[in-house]
């Protein structure tokens, strides 16, 4: 991730991918079967194969070793140019019906709208991030694979751990507790002594949806920093995701904990929604 928000530009994770890593995060098979699959669903395109993702990985490798070439100044053959003009046109029909059908913001026809210079600098950027990072040699992978684990911890570390823990449950009981206690209180109506229960208003306006610090508090979970790093940290990416719709601000340090412990599914959640509000 550091690596990243480094080669990226305005401290933007996504531009300082690789090709292959971009791929990736699309044709993994959790997260294609969970945001991809309704826009690839296409019956006339991706059929090379019997699973339409195992196809659109291959297509894409293809892509990423055409455009190692086009880097390294090597000219394509015209079987290449063929070859990527047929996958090109696999690829970005189910896209671009998904975009007709407003099931998409994503209009692939619009990044065809680029001059010479425009295109120039595209591949001169290209270029120095290649650099930079070594080339994109690695064929694109099934699914993301949870970095190594580390170390066994020492019995020092071991007994801080479980302090944590435990102090972490007396806090959490407490909440509890408080949330009970509250919830009994305001439930209790004040014409509960003399068993009449208040009348309730025939007409009464609809009341708007909450908004994402209101449902953090239904759910009895405290507007702060170390709250939401938390929930990184356990992989709770519905809680992580109403912490950043409600604006609250991260920090890198906060993934490096969910990073180390493989869990896969919070930090797209984390880099997506905060592409979104940039």
């Amino acid at each position: 991730m550091r690596q990243w928000l480094k080669q990226g530009e305005d401290q933007h994770a996504l531009e300082g991918m690789l090709f292959s890593e971009l791929a990736l995060m699309v044709v993994d098979k959790k997260l294609f079967a969970r945001h991809y699959v309704r826009i690839f669903n296409d019956a006339s395109a991706l059929t090379l194969f019997a699973e339409s993702r195992t196809t659109l990985r291959m297509f894409l490798d293809d892509c990423r070793l055409a455009r190692n070439e086009v880097i390294a100044r090597q000219p394509l053959t015209s079987a290449q140019l063929m070859l990527l003009n047929v996958q090109y046109q696999q690829i970005v029909r189910p896209i671009q019906r998904a975009y007709a059908e407003k099931r998409t913001r994503v209009n692939p026809a619009s990044f065809l709208l680029a001059d010479e210079r425009e295109l120039r600098q595209f591949w001169e950027t290209a270029r120095l991030k290649d650099r930079q990072a070594g080339g994109d040699k690695h064929e694109i992978s099934e699914s993301i694979e949870p970095p190594r684990k580390r170390p066994p911890r020492t019995p020092e570390e071991r007994e801080q751990l479980i302090s944590g823990a435990l102090w972490g449950a007396v806090g959490v009981m407490t909440l509890a507790i408080l949330a009970g206690a509250f919830w009994l209180f305001s439930s209790s109506s004040p014409g509960s002594d003399n068993g009449q229960a208040p009348a309730m208003a025939q007409d009464e306006p609809p009341r708007e949806a909450p908004s994402a610090r209101e449902t953090l508090n239904h759910m009895g979970i405290t507007w702060d920093a170390f709250t939401m790093r938390a929930a990184i940290e356990r992989n709770d990416t519905r809680v992580t995701a109403l912490f950043l719709q409600g604006g609250m601000n991260w920090q890198l340090a906060w993934t490096e904990q969910a990073f180390a412990a493989g869990h896969t599914e919070v930090l797209p959640t984390v880099v997506a929604l905060s592409r979104a509000d940039g």
